[in-house]
């Protein structure tokens, strides 16, 4: 699949919203959220894809939810965001930065717990990162960073301090 100058930061805004929210589909999303992020740090053009997801087909009227949520937040946020603070924004250093840090945000998002919405810190961060740089907006990337730097600080402290199975028995007691 090619895509021209800014289509990997549309894709990374299509799938880091709808999809963080949903416990069981943040792995394979946050995979090829990292995947995608790496690919935009290296500055590669084409996004390899295996043969079976390419005939994979996609119902149409999950596909039609998916985009409406996307524009919902692409309209809200269209009115405050335009070209500046262009050093955060453009150039291939900060490029594979901020490429590589949504890289980042997209492996701790697949190897996160499965704590319900805790997935919702990452899928802002990559939101407003992706929509900086698909914009050229440093103040928006700016903003990611913090937000980055939380959830993947987040991950690490639950890996290290939480298991998964304090997180079953307290939601066994909420129920």
């Amino acid at each position: 699949m090619k895509l021209s100058g800014k289509g990997k930061s549309l894709l990374v805004i299509f799938f880091c919203l709808p999809f963080g929210q949903i416990l069981g589909l943040a792995l394979p999303f946050g995979l090829f959220i990292a995947f995608l992020g790496f690919r935009m740090a290296f500055s590669r053009n084409s996004i390899w894809l295996p043969s079976f997801l390419k005939r994979k087909k996609i119902n149409g009227k999950i596909l039609e939810n998916c985009i409406h949520q996307v524009l919902f937040f692409m309209k809200k946020i269209k009115c405050w965001t335009y070209p500046r603070f262009l050093f955060f924004g453009k150039g291939a250093t900060i490029k594979m930065i901020n490429g590589s840090l949504i890289g980042i945000i997209g492996i701790c998002l697949a190897i996160s717990m499965p704590i319900p919405l805790s997935s919702l810190l990452a899928s802002v961060a990559i939101f407003l990162l992706g929509f900086g740089m698909l914009n050229d907006d440093g103040i928006l990337v700016l903003m990611s960073y913090p937000l980055a730097l939380s959830y993947i600080l987040f991950v690490i402290f639950t890996l290290k301090y939480i298991s998964i199975d304090s997180i079953f028995n307290w939601i066994g007691k909420l129920i």
